[in-house]
């Protein structure tokens, strides 16, 4: 059937090797496993110099079963998805999603012709998948080189650094309302090794109505499952970036758009909506937010951080500044409470020379601070932050705000246990702080232990909460930035 079609398209159909002999560009796109015998028997003595191979799979070529000589182009232009699908989608004019890889330059045209036939191919969205790919510094590079924003989701914080001008901070339900909006406004968004979990997205029906999306992800089931991309490619992270900024440096980005305007919004967003709290007054329980700046800014630049979950773990994400990738250890979706101590331990084991904290909240803390007998017994100098508010905050903040207050199951109690004699009883340095001058020396105190673990219970106020806050089930647009950041 296909040699019939062929013919009567006018196409003139030979056999492989007369076509290797007289063709100058050959694509093979045959099955791995007949590929390296049609290989040996038909293209390779056929192939002359200067000759374009293209490969549709790069397993044999990659495993060196299939071996060109160095005298031709080796291209790999691999259509994302069934055949039929990727056709279709190129007659209604989308282009060919496609991963775009050149293994030998011969000619020095490779690249161009190898983008000619995968020419399918705003804001950054950087996610886990940054991290898991080792794709921090592809990432740093790939925003410079186009001079556009990045917002880095809570399992990607550190993806690329805090500080760098081009980064925007974390977005989601109690992100920043630069990082949230600059996705809510964009035109294009590139989505790596990130999911369009609700927590990011808020509305998904009205999720970046405006934008052009780009996803890149290492499992194919994300693509399309909450937001369809209009180009979605299925790979790994790093390698994906660095080939994008291959042929990005071969198509050539002098010419960017004047995104003058998009900056200004952006700086305007910046000045007018910051993270914000007020000081407690003389007397007053302390501010969370204010415990972890001075933890922040007075512990090492690349210290480890872990948390639990619910408000200390946003709060956590939303203060720090995550200037280092895989300093930021979280279990995310999954909503483990308890995870921080564990996680803390594990993280000082693997990482000895790194100073290492679990910022906790009381009730995370109640579930696995038996660990920290361990962390005791075997000398190891973790340093556990417990934000004790006497709540299971991030429950009672959603029954205030959403349920008028009707409060269930959510009081502990700020004395019991008694957190400072529970620590000193695991064999840990046990501290209580109640008011904001006593919070540094805690913290240098704490910083110059090394040979046990230590706990800081720090007196915290039940009624803070956490914001911006996009509230469930409601657009991005509607994101509340609370009292502080609104005067």
């Amino acid at each position: 059937k296909s040699r019939a079609k062929a013919e009567e398209e006018g196409l003139r159909v030979v056999d492989p090797a007369t076509a290797a002999a007289e063709a100058d560009l050959i694509m093979m796109t045959v099955p791995d496993p007949v590929q390296k015998k049609l290989y040996a028997e038909a293209i390779a003595p056929n192939l002359q110099e200067g000759d374009a191979l293209f490969f549709a799979h790069g397993f044999n070529i990659r495993f060196g079963y299939v071996n060109p000589p160095a005298t031709v182009d080796v291209c790999m232009v691999a259509p994302k998805g069934p055949g039929h699908l990727v056709r279709r989608e190129y007659v209604a004019g989308r282009g060919v999603p496609a991963i775009v890889a050149v293994e030998q330059d011969f000619t020095g045209q490779a690249w161009p012709l190898a983008l000619s036939y995968a020419k399918a191919i705003g804001s950054l969205r950087a996610g886990g998948g940054i991290l898991k790919a080792r794709a921090a510094e592809a990432l740093t590079a790939l925003a410079e080189l186009l001079d556009i924003p990045v917002v880095t989701t809570l399992m990607g914080r550190g993806g690329i650094p805090d500080d760098h001008p081009l980064c925007l901070g974390m977005p989601g339900m109690h992100g920043n309302y630069t990082a949230v909006m600059s996705m809510q406004e964009s035109d294009l968004l590139i989505a790596l090794g990130s999911r369009f979990d609700d927590r990011v997205t808020g509305k998904v029906a009205e999720f970046a109505p405006h934008a052009k999306i780009v996803h890149v992800d290492i499992d194919p089931a994300e693509l399309g499952k909450v937001r369809r991309p209009d180009v979605g490619i299925t790979g790994d992270c790093r390698l994906v970036i660095e080939e994008l900024i291959n042929a990005l440096k071969i198509i050539g980005v002098d010419t960017q758009p004047d995104r003058s305007a998009w900056r200004s919004t952006l700086s305007g967003w910046q000045e007018k909506y910051p993270l914000a709290y007020e000081q407690s007054e003389t007397g007053e329980l302390l501010k969370p937010q204010f415990v972890l700046e001075q933890l922040r800014d007075n512990t090492p630049d690349d210290c480890i951080v872990a948390s639990g979950v619910g408000q200390h773990q946003m709060w956590t994400a939303q203060y720090w500044k995550f200037n280092h990738p895989y300093t930021w250890i979280n279990s995310g979706g999954l909503g483990t409470m308890g995870f921080a101590v564990p996680a803390a331990i594990g993280a000082k084991v693997g990482r000895p020379d790194r100073m290492v904290w679990a910022v906790d909240g009381d009730g995370c803390f109640q579930m696995t601070a038996q660990e920290l007998v361990t962390a005791a017994s075997e000398r190891i100098p973790v340093k556990i932050a417990i934000l004790n508010n006497a709540y299971l905050g991030m429950v009672r903040q959603w029954q205030e705000m959403f349920y008028e207050e009707r409060y269930s199951e959510v009081y502990l109690s700020p004395d019991l246990p008694d957190y400072k004699m529970w620590a000193e009883a695991m064999g840990c340095v046990g501290m209580r702080v109640e008011s904001p001058e006593d919070v540094l020396p805690a913290i240098q105190r704490a910083n110059e232990v090394d040979d046990r673990p230590v706990v800081i219970d720090f007196r915290t106020d039940a009624r803070e909460k956490v914001f911006p806050m996009v509230p469930a089930g409601r657009s991005n647009s509607d994101i509340v930035v609370g009292p502080e950041a609104a005067r």
